[in-house]
């Protein structure tokens, strides 16, 4: 019997290998998709489906962890198989919860109503159908008032803010069984017998919409769920306000989208189960403290219930700043550490087109981080553009020091959106992850059907999707990963590592090498962005890897363990010490590379991979047999000293649309600012832009476009308290709307100024004079300078520490003085705490408690401003989302908060009684400002603040700078 089955499962293999066609390029993929404003043909998806109809994610679940999933609208009521397509919803961000309470009976007239202890009353319960079974009622309501600060304020369309829509709980016999039942005065008229009962969403499907404004003209613009939570004394409404999970879900397995035939996110035949983790009243509907955690523990209980391996989406994340070592990505490995049958795509961040942006959580190793690329064929229908080649989008973050992101997948898409929005088309690397999600279910479902008693593990999944991806030409490891998603490829992978039989044994390997960026000197992958400093010819990068085994594994078959490896290289300046290594126990095994340093001598990076394929009888010597992967990152900057005065030019360069020019800047040592020119070559056609990136990787600004017709282009000044020693990274791109090449001239040039003092603290006022003081200024570069100098006092400014204790929350009330036009507050935050969040919510208030201003931290330093300030008080703040909230709530900033006035004080410069003066090198010259009025004087604990600049003569372009702080 047992050969039989063998010999069933060989044939069908079989078969399907016949029917199946290899992946259509990408290129031409897109021309046959019938749908592409939902690409699915990118990846392989559709024609995986045309092949094998049965395998369209039918029987697989995915969570989506996000915004909500608004399960009315449709694509998201059934799957293509007729059942309903969300079959759960929870919300894990307290935004929908109700509190209940005890409701007290009476009557009034000849109507009986339940009372809320605050007086609110539902009318008629006793016309009701069903009764509790001991008689006690409990009452809670939703007020409209509590989204005044939501995308939807008005939630039943009736033109008001103030409506409350009450709820009713009981419990309820049946047939012996005791459950718990609601009902919710969706139209708001305080009567309950024109209400349905509702039981927990999962159990009926239950939703609803809130009515009040006219059917025929309002529509209605959220469809919500409950649950019951009697012991907890709450009722929670799920719904989505944002748009984003709605969307999110649509792509990832959304049928007939829009109610039109063959229009289907990735896996039609999937169910979804929405987890709500992020809160509608914060920019970009930001996670709460311990949502992202209590949602990851609500997976691995259903996991363990349904023993069943499931996908999990998070189209979330925030800024690393040491990656791999954040809460989240913590939290992420732990889970996928000790459940193998859990899969986890997390999008790889938006803060592109820098290397090392990754983001978090989707620097956890274990999970499954996607970028964004735009298919050529689709850039016509989605954008109105013309593109040769297939893209990755410049906002698609890169990788650095961590192997990522694993793969790529479209990042734009017109899905499914709550009815409160027609903005149905979105773009990010929030589209591409839900795409893998979608690949994933594909895989699982064809997986299902071959190998019914097979489990299929996770990090399968993972390994077959990142070892089948196709490449995209002129794109970089740390851009693509290993490519773009390739459905077909992978699941003929899949189906190889089944066929093989071989038990679950590694959950993924360890690797550490050594790079100097990286706080504790190691890290994932060897990244060298030093001076152009890296190991040479006669040196090694040696890199100790070791397996992660299943936590399954006997202490025998830990110590037995044993796998060999073939090492190939993918870059000519990159080679293993020896062809081939093995690893015995859990003991690691030393794998030594060299750089060839003759051919890596033109600034640039160098990005190159070791792969590891696996040795052994049975395995191919193919990439498809890939276990791990070494990755190398070498920088070459450019370097600015007294040979080139300091400076480089580049002249006349062209850049395609859809491209990125990287250059690698070296800050000599002494400057004290850096002046970046961007500007159109005369003549001929530009539209470009440009991005600059911190040595850590941090977006430091991004220019408006420099078009043809602007022909003094784009000037960009980093003032010396921004000049950080390292290797930045500017990025010029060119938009992939543009129908033609771009050409630009770029000059970067240092200069360094010694200026006594560093800072101007003081001046001196005398009658009948001026309020002045006195500077001096040494230019320490080989250029001279030939200018002038001015200045303001901007306004007033205070500065200190917070430290934030058994609270996610701080507030700050403030009303600004007459006088003042705006304010703005900055935040800097310590590394440490910044780890612990995983998201950064800001908002201001005004005395009415609607937002005026809203952001939220991509990094632990950000700001937010108020312009348009009226005579009243305001209250600003801080919502520090904790990963474990119950473990430690403890956090640190530097609170800054500047005040500008509208009086600004003006200054001038002069050397003697010259405005206009020279700067020659090495030479002091000792100058004099004045200003045009006193400062005022600063509030108690204020100072005043502003800056002189230093302008040069002949293109009124600042050189330098010095800040001005008045006590």
């Amino acid at each position: 019997m047992k050969n039989i089955k063998i010999l069933i499962l060989l044939l069908l293999a079989a078969t399907i290998i016949f029917i199946f066609n290899p992946l259509l390029a990408l290129s031409e993929a897109g021309e046959k998709n019938e749908w592409s404003f939902l690409n699915t043909t990118a990846i392989g998806a559709k024609q995986f489906i045309d092949q094998n109809p049965a395998y369209d994610g039918r029987g697989q679940v995915i969570f989506i962890l996000d915004s909500g999933v608004d399960m009315g609208v449709p694509g998201l009521l059934k799957t293509s198989t007729g059942e309903t397509k969300v079959i759960d919803v929870r919300d894990f961000s307290g935004q929908g919860d109700v509190a209940l309470y005890p409701g007290k009976e009476g009557s009034q007239g000849n109507e009986k109503f339940i009372e809320h202890p605050d007086g609110f009353r539902l009318y008629n319960y006793h016309l009701l159908q069903e009764f509790p079974v001991e008689g006690e009622y409990l009452i809670g309501y939703l007020d409209e008032i509590r989204f005044k600060n939501s995308q939807v304020y008005d939630i039943n369309n009736n033109g008001r803010y103030d409506d409350v829509f009450g709820v009713l709980v009981f419990e309820k016999e049946n047939a012996d069984t005791l459950y718990w039942v609601a009902y919710v005065d969706t139209d708001g008229d305080l009567h309950l017998e024109d209400e349905k009962p509702m039981r927990d969403y999962r159990v009926n499907f239950d939703s609803f919409q809130l009515r009040g404004g006219n059917e025929r003209y309002d529509r209605s613009l959220m469809t919500f769920g409950i649950n019951i939570l009697p012991y907890d004394m709450k009722v929670s409404f799920h719904f989505d306000d944002d748009g984003h999970g709605t969307h999110v879900a649509g792509t990832a397995a959304g049928y007939e989208i829009h109610g039109q035939s063959g229009y289907n996110g990735v896996a039609p035949g999937s169910r979804v189960i929405s987890l709500k983790i992020g809160s509608g009243i914060y920019d970009g509907g930001c996670t709460v403290s311990g949502s992202l955690r209590k949602a990851l523990s609500f997976i691995e209980d259903y996991t363990f219930t349904h023993q069943s391996t499931v996908i999990v989406n998070i189209s979330y994340g925030i800024g690393s700043i040491r990656e791999g070592q954040s809460d989240a990505d913590r939290l992420i490995n732990n889970l996928l550490t000790y459940n193998d049958n859990i899969f986890v795509v997390v999008s790889n961040g938006n803060d592109g087109p820098g290397i090392s942006t990754t983001g978090t959580p989707a620097a956890a190793k274990l999970a499954f981080s996607v970028g964004a690329c735009l298919p050529a064929a689709d850039a016509n229908e989605l954008f109105g553009a013309k593109l040769k080649t297939n893209k990755i989008f410049e906002f698609s973050a890169r990788g650095g020091e961590l192997n990522k992101p694993d793969a790529i997948a479209p990042g734009a898409a017109s899905s499914t959106v709550p009815n409160f929005t027609d903005n149905d088309f979105m773009r990010g690397t929030s589209m591409a992850a839900p795409q893998t999600a979608g690949a994933a279910a594909l895989l699982l479902s064809g997986c299902a059907q071959i190998f019914p008693e097979q489990k299929i593990t996770g990090q399968k999944i993972k390994k077959a999707l990142k070892f089948s991806a196709q490449p995209l030409k002129g794109y970089s490891f740390l851009d693509q990963g290993n490519g773009v998603i390739n459905v077909p490829e992978a699941f003929l992978l899949l189906k190889s590592m089944n066929n093989f039989g071989e038990k679950n044994q590694v959950i993924e390997y360890e690797i550490e090498t050594d790079c100097p960026t990286s706080e504790n000197g190691e890290a994932e992958a060897a990244y060298w962005r030093t001076s152009g400093y890296f190991p040479g010819n006669s040196q090694q990068q040696v890199f100790r890897v070791k397996p992660i085994l299943h936590d399954s594994l006997e202490a025998d078959e830990r110590a037995n363990f044993y796998r060999s490896y073939y090492l190939k290289s993918s870059a000519p300046w990159l080679k293993p010490v020896k062809k081939a290594v093995y690893i015995k126990g859990e003991q690691p095994a030393e794998i030594a590379v060299r750089y060839n340093e003759k051919l890596m001598e033109q600034p640039g990076m160098y990005c190159g991979k070791i792969t590891a394929i696996r040795k052994g009888r049975g395995f191919a010597k193919s990439d498809s047999n890939a276990e791990f992967e070494l990755l190398n990152t070498v920088i070459v900057p450019y370097v600015f000293d007294s040979n080139n005065k300091y400076q480089q030019v580049f002249e006349k360069q062209s850049i395609d649309p859809g491209d990125v020019d990287r250059y690698f800047i070296l800050v000599p040592p002494g400057a004290t600012a850096a002046k970046i020119i961007l500007e159109p070559v005369k003549g001929k056609f530009c539209h470009i832009q440009s991005s600059l990136f911190t040595p850590e990787g941090n977006k430091f600004y991004e220019t408006s476009p420099v078009k043809s017709l602007n022909e003094k282009g784009n000037i960009q000044i980093v003032a010396e308290k921004d000049v950080e020693q390292g290797v930045w990274e500017l990025d010029v791109w060119s938009d992939f709307r543009q129908t033609k090449s771009s050409f630009y001239d770029l000059k970067i040039l240092f200069n360094g100024f010694r200026i006594e003092p560093p800072v101007i603290t003081d001046y001196v006022y005398a009658l009948g004079k001026e309020p002045h003081g006195q500077l001096s200024v040494i230019n320490q570069f080989v250029t001279p300078f030939y200018g002038f100098g001015r200045g303001e006092i901007s306004g007033y400014r205070k500065v200190r520490k917070k430290i934030v204790k058994n609270t996610d929350t701080f507030s700050y009330n403030f009303s600004p003085e007459p006088g003042i036009h705006k304010v703005e507050f900055v935040f800097d935050f310590t590394e440490d705490s910044f780890l612990k969040m995983s998201d950064v919510a800001v908002n201001i208030y005004n005395s009415r408690g609607k937002s005026v201003a809203r952001n939220a931290l991509s990094f632990n330093r950000g700001k937010i401003e108020l312009s348009y300030i009226k005579d009243e008080f305001y209250t600003l703040e801080l919502v520090a989302a904790s990963v474990y909230p119950d473990y430690d709530q403890s956090w640190e900033f530097i609170f800054t908060e500047k005040y500008y006035v509208t009086d600004q004080v003006k200054i001038k410069v002069y050397s003697g009684s010259d405005r206009l003066f020279y700067l020659y090198p090495s030479i002091q010259k000792k100058m004099e400002f004045t200003m045009d009025k006193s400062p005022r004087i600063a509030p108690e604990g204020f100072c005043m603040f502003g800056e002189l600049r230093f302008l040069d003569r002949n293109y009124l372009r600042q050189e330098f700078s010095v800040p001005i702080l008045f006590k």
